[in-house]
């Protein structure tokens, strides 16, 4: 045999031995692949059981801490915002004190010129205002309190300056009753008249006058009665009497 054909032949056998490696290789190459898919497999499950305990069981008390922190500072914060307002309510207490002397004294000169009496509805209003101002002070609400105490000092510094122009109209109204032969209406424009002003002279004899404003009118209508039957003797006589009871009655001075 020449030394090409052994070469040839060794070249061939050659070529059966790397064939023969080659396939044996890729069944060594599955089998590996076999192995290794369980394992990968095994580590995945293991990698998704370790993420699930830590959602289960750590992200909770994550969260939990941060909402307990979160909590906390609005906790401080709300304790600190209550601090400040106490502060600044506590710093009304000395204004709602000074107020309520104010509005105390300003009740007892009010109350000197018949308030109560000719002003009813705005008196009750103050009072209840006043009141309320009281509870919150006792409450400790003094921000309330000297606001209550404000809006009640308002309310009688408005009666106050009312009060020259309630005399005047209270005059007028009992003058004009009396004309009306309104009895109790012109007593009680006088009576107010008086609350305001116990000395005013008119409101003085204008209550003289509605008090006996009854008899006067019973002589003034004799008068007319007779004079319409011409007994004028009698009639003159009735008229003076009315006079004599009340010297300004206008109907008998006609």
């Amino acid at each position: 045999m020449s030394e090409e054909s052994e070469s040839i032949q060794s070249n061939d056998h050659n070529a059966e031995e790397t064939e023969k490696k080659t396939v044996y290789q890729q069944r060594l190459d599955r089998r590996q692949a076999q192995t290794v898919r369980p394992i990968i497999a095994y580590a995945l499950l293991g990698s998704m059981a370790l993420i699930l305990i830590l959602v289960v069981f750590l992200l909770p008390r994550m969260v939990n801490e941060d909402e307990a922190s979160t909590t906390n500072q609005n906790v401080d914060e709300t304790i600190a915002e209550q601090l400040q307002l106490d502060d600044a309510v506590l710093a009304q207490k000395p204004i709602a004190q000074a107020l309520l002397s104010e509005l105390l004294a300003k009740i007892d000169e009010l109350e000197l010129s018949g308030v109560q009496i000719w002003a009813q509805p705005e008196w009750k209003k103050i009072n209840t205002i006043q009141n309320e101002g009281d509870t919150a002070y006792l409450k400790r609400s003094y921000d309330v309190a000297a606001a209550s105490y404000r809006t009640a000092m308002q309310l009688l510094v408005d009666l106050e300056v009312s009060i020259p122009s309630i005399l005047q109209q209270s005059l007028s109204q009992g003058q004009e009753a009396i004309l009306l032969e309104n009895k109790p209406l012109a007593i009680s424009n006088f009576e107010t008249a008086l609350a305001i002003d116990g000395t005013n002279q008119l409101a003085k004899t204008g209550l003289d006058r509605a008090l006996k404003l009854d008899k006067v009118i019973a002589f003034s209508n004799q008068g007319k009665q007779l004079a319409d039957e011409k007994e004028w003797a009698g009639s003159i006589e009735a008229f003076q009497a009315a006079l004599a009871i009340d010297s300004n009655w206008k109907p008998a001075l006609e």
